[in-house]
């Protein structure tokens, strides 16, 4: 990538649990009948040492009505078990502040996921319980559980 040129992506490095987060270019889509913000950001999670990208985590939508920012995260296999995706989530509440417009973050985690379900705990998420929705597990889709956390600002 030539000097000047833009990020293709906003990155999460990390390396024994330092991370930072870059901007990317994300075409945001407003969706007037429900009043949310669709695909509002979204970020490459790196390795520190090797920039060898390890994840994606982003904020799907933020419902401008209630305040919820709907999350979610993917760690690649190479990159799992190394603390990226708890502490991406972390930075991700941090931006999350910055936005008065969110109040609280979401995800909706496959009840199978016992990782990443696992991993929201870790950064303080807490679970709600059944989801309406449904999260893909393998081929399958299997029912959803709601993990949140409320920001303090």
């Amino acid at each position: 990538m030539q000097s000047g040129s833009p990020r293709p992506a906003r990155t999460v490095k990390y390396n024994a649990g330092l991370s930072y987060l870059v901007p990317t270019n994300v075409n945001t889509r407003s969706d007037s009948s429900n009043n949310t913000i669709n695909e509002a950001h979204r970020w490459v999670i790196e390795d520190q040492a090797t920039n060898e990208p390890v994840g994606v985590i982003s904020i799907h939508t933020i419902d401008l009505d209630t305040g919820d920012a709907d999350i979610g995260y993917w760690i690649a296999p190479w990159g799992r078990r190394r603390g990226a995706a708890a502490y991406a989530l972390n930075l991700v509440e941090q931006f999350a502040l910055t936005l008065p417009t969110i109040k609280f973050l979401s995800a909706h985690i496959a009840e199978t996921n016992a990782a990443s379900r696992a991993t929201a705990s870790r950064a303080g998420f807490i679970n709600m319980g059944s989801s309406a929705e449904s999260c893909p597990d393998g081929n399958n889709q299997v029912p959803a559980l709601t993990y949140v956390k409320h920001l303090t600002r």
